[in-house]
């Protein structure tokens, strides 16, 4: 149920307020807002919405005298300030909703029809190209030069065993574009090289004999360049007694247009080795065990030793 204040503004643009005798009750909203003074046929047009700005009041008791402290003023230029007071906040909200969809519904009908024509247009006068998917043939990228595989048992061979998994990714290419954006991310990603755990030009046999001979525990690790996927680079680390070898793949984030790597096809991506080996030292995620030890070259010689970066206790 809701009560109705009249107010008025005297020269001194003070409040005067009626007393409680001139609460009404019930409120009935048809064009404008009405009162309901007894029967049906005899309503009288309490404010129009098209004329007014709907408000809420704070602490409508003591602002308005108002029987309960949740107001609504309806402003409207030099008219009277009218407000209603609820019974409840959900009633209060629900008139105020219903209130401002009644004053700009119709202009937010409007604004939805204009963008959604608006849309239609722009997909109608976009052009798509027509390409068939019989212009497109299977490459194979593995040797110095690409190649047009024209069997398809051999095109579907090479597809499961590179992995593929219809994807978009980031592939290096051999043309020219492509090589200087690869070379720009990895003078800005370049940290890694720094780093102890990096080996560079270390084969996968030397990585094997490596870890084998030093490692101890599950978890000893380094990373090294991959030599069959140019721009790609490889986790070497051991567990359960066998060393494993994970390529770390260069993946193309679509949001920041930049080289992210990942250990799982793109779905934990890192904008550089080093937060990707922080990460896999603190959780397992995809590996089969975290990674804590690294194997360190010394800059004198190839002499290698093992060296802890995270306590037994942690």
């Amino acid at each position: 149920m809701v009560t109705v204040v009249w107010s008025t503004l005297d020269s001194n643009n003070n409040l005067q307020l009626d007393g409680f005798h001139d609460f009404l009750k019930y409120i009935q909203y048809s064009i404008g807002l009405s009162l309901q003074v007894g029967d049906a046929s005899d309503l009288q047009v309490l404010a129009r919405l098209s004329d007014c700005n709907v408000y809420t009041a704070l602490n409508a008791r003591s602002q308005f005298r108002a029987p309960t402290e949740f107001g609504l003023c309806l402003a409207g230029g030099r008219e009277a300030l009218r407000c209603l007071a609820c019974e409840s906040e959900r009633a209060r909200t629900c008139w105020l909703t219903a209130m401002r969809l009644a004053k700009y519904g119709k202009q937010l009908r409007e604004n939805y029809r204009a963008f959604k024509n608006k849309q239609q247009m722009d997909s109608i006068t976009c052009s798509v190209p027509s390409e068939s998917v019989r212009s497109r043939v299977a490459m194979d990228f593995t040797g110095s030069v690409g190649r047009i595989v024209e069997d398809p048992q051999e095109a579907k061979a090479i597809a499961v065993a590179e992995g593929y998994s219809w994807k978009r990714r980031w592939r290096p290419s051999t043309r020219g574009p492509s090589l200087l954006r690869v070379s720009a991310g990895g003078l800005k990603a370049g940290i890694h090289i720094t780093q102890p755990w990096f080996h560079s030009g270390m084969t996968r046999d030397q990585a094997t004999q490596l870890i084998s001979r030093r490692g101890s525990v599950d978890g000893v690790f380094l990373v090294r360049e991959s030599r069959s996927s140019p721009g790609s680079f490889v986790l070497t680390f051991k567990c359960s007694g066998k060393v494993l070898h994970s390529q770390i793949q260069p993946v193309l984030d679509p949001l920041r247009d930049s080289v992210c790597y990942s250990l799982d096809s793109g779905v934990t991506k890192f904008y550089d080795l080093l937060q990707l080996v922080e990460f896999y030292q603190l959780n397992a995620g995809c590996l089969p065990t975290r990674l804590t030890h690294y194997v360190v070259q010394n800059p004198t010689g190839p002499l290698y030793a093992e060296k802890q970066i995270i306590p037994a206790s942690f």
